[in-house]
């Protein structure tokens, strides 16, 4: 939250869903991370043999997380995961992306 941010979502929360009584007691601010072609990075690094992420949700990670976690775990299992390909980093160091 910013001097221009804040007063805008304090008059969000006030005027449009009627909140004006309400107190905000607790503010929180986060990087959203976006992805050439906006789905999550999830797999082995390419160039690293032992280095595995997950990443990019482009601000759906509770619903990307889950499902990251399993393909992560299967990728370290040496198993196939339906999602491996579709989410693979090096689908992007190719420069295949379609930004």
């Amino acid at each position: 939250p910013n001097e221009q941010v804040q007063p805008a979502l304090e008059r969000f929360v006030r005027e449009t869903l009627g909140q004006h009584r309400v107190a905000i007691e607790h503010r929180w601010a986060g990087i959203m991370a976006f992805s050439a072609d906006h789905l999550p990075l999830v797999g082995r690094l390419p160039g690293a043999a032992q280095v595995y992420v997950a990443g990019g949700y482009t601000g759906h990670g509770n619903a990307y997380a889950t499902r990251s976690a399993e393909v992560v775990a299967a990728l370290i299992r040496g198993e196939a995961h339906p999602d491996a390909d579709l989410f693979a980093p090096d689908r992007l160091a190719s420069g295949s992306e379609s930004a």
